[in-house]
């Protein structure tokens, strides 16, 4: 609403009422109510504190708005890492969930784990260690010495620990190894052994030697008991509860380290450990404890560091137990016992230690402690190994029965290697027949060609003959027609009687056959090699093949089917189609549509050239003659020669077809030949060391090393289950591993003599008393899921590549949209800086239209003033005016009425 002044000038009452309307009226109330002396003074300050006021409220609710969000912005973080502990939470559940899928593996299943906390957690440096004793190895024989020179080698033989070697966490990535390792190194074949069983084969071995002295007096005590209860026989007195057990002594046993994150801590692979060398890890053993945390292992004393230099970084170690009872109380007189009398005497032992630290060095580890949340992952890791190591360790305690198995498997190698010495017998006959058809095709083929080279020869003797008597012709006739005498040729020199004629140049003849001669067969009697007994191994079998090769170097008739097959591969199966022909009478097929082509090369007409003009054709000679003649007696002698080549070749595809025929039958014996072979070869092995060795597990060790050593293992592939594992392409069980590559796909006919064989394990359940035979089941099993882990590797490294790939164009497509957005930048600051001087112009503009509406408005109202100035004197005039015009008036009527 618009009021107007006095003047008519207009003014907007109501943004004035809007903006002002509601302070002014307040402090007008407020002068109204406090009534002070000089309200204009009071009504002026009043509006000051309004003024400060509404700055400080204003800045009040901005704050409070900053710190809305703030808040939100707190609430927003939080919520992010619940969800990424969340998530990471459910990534940690899915490997512990994959570790559990892990079964008769321990160190696939520690290397996933390492792998896992490596990945899931700060640490780099993590490692197991299995518990173990110390590994008796036999002193090898030495000669004769002083006995100074004897004690010396004594001490040189028992090193004492280095002072430099300690924790195994202490280390980090500088540890260094122990020359301790040199003596008593362990290798990790048993370890894989101690965890799935924990020398657990019957318990047999999972008795501790910590406590002889305790077992030995309850064992006196127990038969103390029976003696009484022998003369007692008529009271049978309840069994009596079994006594808790002492908690077991760890002080003599030692730590081997087993497992590592590579490639940083590779060195630490096959280190051993005593409590003299970490007495600070052996206190967790020693004195039964949950866990060891160390947050910082430079201000713990007694830490000692393999590298030598004290470094900064915090040390974590969870035991990995599996339920334990001592061999006393699993005695047959125990047997009967209520299961719940066991829970008493149930101990957990201590296995293996799962240790991580986060030392400081030049290029990893970060010093700091472990958070509550990474400890957590830890511990759930150790006991998911744990459960898994006891799961495994029940279930190889059950009893079986190997001395069966090992009798049926010699019976029926028996007679399979009969068969065997049988088929090899009548594949020898066909080699040596197959040897004679072709040594025959040979002269065959020989006679053939000296006999053509022969008829060429005689061609060309005769083109010559006839030609010098054309020749001599022709000067006779030159003669005649001159007129003078022709010379008589001499005649021709007869042999007397009783002479030869020798011919330079002799028909070839064709070579006697020598299979009709008897000395070849004797001399091929003598060379045959002797059979091979069944009771033989494979070397022998191996020396056989050698001599065959050295009698048949054109035939590849090895005894081992299985390499007479590989050699053969070009010749085709008989039972899958058999359509390919021999290698070696390939070039023999090829040279049958040449032979008809033979008889086309003679010449018979070249002798009969074109008479010339006047000159009478001359008759054929005798040699001519007797050449044709011999012609067509050498030609109706190829007809035949080819009739038994034909036949020869018709023989050679039936001893073709039956040794084919054999390879098929011998083939399919070969696989049963294979397994039991290698079975049998393992068993007989594993028999002989268990019947003398079942007592301690560390001389089966030993005798295990024997036994690898007889496959031809060397000692470092046996040692060290890294480098077993990439050194396992050798000759292991006969050739089932040969050229083995970890990264390769799977090939199902190389493992099937493997699966028999581990089958044959499991089926009967020879794991529990055949040690060496299970110990071997788990190279099997750990070789063939590295081989399908290689599968999983090639499709994992596919799709990184495919991944890479598309992450180049996501590069490359990154880069376009960079150069764009600084194109666009440019672009966009040129029109900034061009709409700025816009702007800057317009504001110029419209500040000198202000400065001229000012000075317009000015000058209204100075010609405003001027107008009312005007109006005002013309006012004052008119009044005056009027004035006198009244006077005049009432002067006027006082006269009137006078």
């Amino acid at each position: 609403m618009a009021a107007s002044s006095k003047y008519g000038e207009a003014f907007d009452a109501e943004y004035v009422d809007n903006m002002m309307g509601k302070v002014l009226v307040q402090a007008c109330a407020a002068v109204a109510l406090n009534k002070p002396q000089d309200p204009i003074e009071y009504l002026s300050l009043w509006l000051h504190k309004y003024c400060d006021n509404a700055i400080i409220l204003q800045n009040y609710e901005r704050e409070k708005t900053h710190k809305a969000h703030k808040e939100v912005k707190e609430k927003e973080i939080v919520m992010k890492k619940v969800m990424i502990e969340q998530e990471l939470r459910q990534q940690q559940n899915s490997t512990l969930n994959y570790m559990r899928s892990i079964t008769n593996d321990p160190y696939l299943l520690w290397d996933t784990c390492l792998r896992a906390i490596t990945t899931y957690t700060g640490c780099q440096a993590a490692y197991v260690a299995v518990v173990v004793r110390k590994i008796f190895e036999p002193k090898p024989k030495k000669k004769k010495k002083a006995e100074g020179e004897e004690g010396e080698e004594e001490e040189e033989e028992e090193p004492e620990p280095e002072p430099e070697e300690g924790e195994e966490g202490e280390g980090g990535e500088g540890k260094e190894g122990s020359d301790t390792t040199s003596v008593d190194e362990e290798p990790p074949e048993a370890d894989e052994e101690k965890p799935e069983g924990e020398e657990g084969e019957e318990g047999a071995e999972t008795e501790p030697e910590s406590e002889p002295a305790e077992e030995e007096a309850d064992e006196d005590k127990e038969e103390g008991e029976e003696g009484e209860e022998g003369e007692e026989e008529k009271e049978e007195p309840p069994p009596k509860p079994f006594r808790i057990p002492k908690p077991l002594n760890y002080k003599n046993r030692r730590i081997l380290y087993v497992s590592a994150t590579m490639p940083a801590h590779i060195h630490m692979l096959n280190r051993q450990m005593v409590i003299k060398q970490g007495p600070i890890t052996f206190s967790l053993l020693v004195e039964e404890l949950p866990e060891l945390h160390i947050p910082n292992v430079l201000y713990k004393e007694g830490i000692h560091y393999f590298g030598g230099c004290p470094r900064v970084g915090a040390y974590f170690v969870v035991p990995i137990t599996v339920e334990y009872i001592a061999k006393k109380y699993l005695a047959d007189e125990f047997k009967e016992r209520p299961p719940e009398m066991f829970d008493i005497v149930k101990q957990k032992q201590v296995i293996a230690l799962l240790c991580c630290d986060t030392l400081k060095s030049n290029s990893m580890g970060n010093g700091r402690p472990f958070r509550d949340i990474e400890m957590d992952f830890i511990r759930d890791c150790a006991k998911t190994m744990s459960s898994i190591l006891e799961e495994n360790n029940k279930e190889i305690k059950k009893d079986h029965n190997t001395p069966e198995v090992i009798e049926k498997f010699k019976v029926q190698l028996r007679e399979i290697k009969l068969a065997r010495v049988e088929q090899m017998e009548k594949e020898k006959e066909e080699a040596a027949k197959r040897k004679k058809v072709k040594e025959k095709l040979g002269r065959l083929k020989r006679f053939q060609e000296a006999h053509q080279a022969w008829e060429e020869r005689q061609a060309v003797k005769a083109r010559a003959q006839a030609r010098a008597e054309r020749q001599k012709e022709r000067e006779r006739k030159k003669l005649e027609d001159a007129g003078e005498e022709v010379p008589e040729e001499p005649p021709a020199e007869e042999p007397a009687e009783g002479e030869e004629v020798v011919d330079d140049d002799p028909e070839p003849v064709l070579e006697p056959d020598p299979e009709e001669e008897p000395p070849a067969e004797g001399e091929e009697e003598a060379e045959e090699p002797p059979e091979p007994e069944p009771e033989e191994g494979e070397e022998g079998e191996e020396g056989e093949e050698k001599e065959e090769e050295d009698e048949f170097n054109d035939e590849e008739l090895e005894p081992n089917p299985m390499v007479e097959i590989e050699g053969e591969g070009g010749e085709g199966e008989e039972g899958e189609g058999g359509e390919e022909a021999p290698v070696e009478e390939e070039p023999e097929e090829e040279e049958e549509p040449e032979e008809p082509e033979e008889p086309a090369e003679e010449e018979p007409p070249l002798e009969e050239a074109p008479p010339e003009d006047g000159v009478e054709k001359p008759k054929e000679s005798e040699d001519m003659i007797k050449l044709k003649e011999k012609k067509k007696a050498h030609a109706t002698k190829e007809k035949e020669m080819k009739k038994s080549i034909k036949e020869l070749k018709k023989l050679v595809k039936g001893f073709e077809k039956r040794k084919k025929k054999a390879i098929a039958t011998l083939e399919k014996l070969t696989v049963e030949v294979e397994k039991y072979e290698r079975a049998l070869f393992i068993a007989n092995g594993v028999v002989k060391y268990l019947r003398k060795h079942m007592e301690n597990a560390w001389i089966l060790l030993i005798e295990n090393k024997a036994l690898l050593h007889l496959l031809g293992h060397k000692k470092m592939a046996i040692d060290d289950w890294n480098t077993a594992r990439k050194l396992f392409n050798a000759d292991l069980l006969d050739k089932v591993i040969k050229n083995y590559d970890p990264l390769s796909t799977n090939d199902p006919d190389r493992w099937d003599d493997v699966d028999s064989y581990l089958t044959g394990l499991k089926d009967e359940k020879l794991p529990d008393e055949a040690c060496i035979g299970f110990l071997l089941q788990q190279w099997l099993l750990a070789c063939k899921k590295t081989t399908a882990a290689g599968v999983n590797y090639h499709k994992i490294k596919s799709k990184y590549e495919e991944l890479s790939r598309e992450y180049a164009t996501l590069e490359m497509e990154k880069i376009m949209c960079e150069a764009e957005s600084k194109l666009s930048g440019t672009k966009l600051k040129k029109m900034v800086e061009t709409e700025e001087d816009r702007i800057e112009k317009t504001v110029i503009e419209i500040e000198d239209e202000e400065k001229r509406l000012a000075d317009l408005a000015i000058a209204e109202a100075a010609k405003k003033e001027e107008e009312d100035k005007m109006y005002a004197e013309y006012a004052a005039q008119a009044e005056a005016e009027a004035a006198e015009a009244a006077a005049a008036a009432a002067a006027e009527g006082g006269e009137e009425g006078g």
